[in-house]
Parts: structure tokens; C-alpha cells; sequence
């Protein structure tokens, strides 16, 4: 393997667990970063929809990992249907925080 690929390879394995609070459901979700072949799978899953929602709910069901590293959610109908009735900002929270993006508090008046 190239010198490059070797480095490469390195960075993959160092990637670091991101913890998720989720207080909304008394727990706390972990994530590894999203890989650009999981991101090919959570596509096929959603039948090749592009609704952020659908896709945010198939990579919750793919990545979301409970303290002892393993998955949070089994993937099947019931699952997806509970995930559905989340609460749109809890979700887009999560998903934020799962990439690694600051938790950014709203604007305060001065």
C-alpha cells in the first residue's frame, strides 16, 4: 500500500466516538463518523430518497451505538415507525451533534 493510503488507513481507524445526550429520552447515543460507504447504504435503505428526514432516520437505525458499542435501534418497520414520530428538531439535534457540529444556543436579546 502507497505511503498515502497507509496514512490514510491510520486516520480512519483513529476516528473518534461522538456522545450524544439525549435527554429527551433519558440516554445517551454514540456515533462514529459517517462513512462515504454507510452514507451509500442509508441511500439504499431510503429507496433513494432524498428527504432529509427519511435519510437522518435510516443512519439513526445504522449508527446510533448504546454505551457498550452496540446498536441502539434494530432495523426493522416497528423501529422506523417510532423514529417517525419524533420530534423534528430532537432529530436534527441529534444528527448535528452525532457530526460533531457545536450545540449553538439560540440568539439572546441584549
Amino acid at each position: 500500500m502507497s505511503d498515502i493510503l497507509d496514512r490514510m488507513a491510520a486516520a480512519h481507524e483513529e476516528r473518534n466516538l461522538v456522545a450524544v445526550d439525549v435527554p429527551e429520552y433519558a440516554t445517551t447515543w454514540h456515533f462514529y463518523p459517517l462513512t462515504l460507504s454507510e452514507r451509500s447504504r442509508v441511500r439504499k435503505k431510503a429507496s433513494g430518497s432524498e428527504d432529509d428526514m427519511i435519510l437522518s432516520v435510516e443512519t439513526l437505525i445504522l449508527k446510533a451505538l448504546d454505551a457498550d458499542g452496540k446498536p441502539v435501534f434494530p432495523d426493522n418497520g416497528k423501529t422506523r415507525n417510532v423514529l417517525m414520530q419524533m420530534d423534528v428538531t430532537v432529530l436534527q439535534r441529534i444528527m448535528s451533534e452525532a457530526q460533531g457540529d457545536p450545540v449553538t444556543d439560540t440568539a439572546k436579546n441584549d
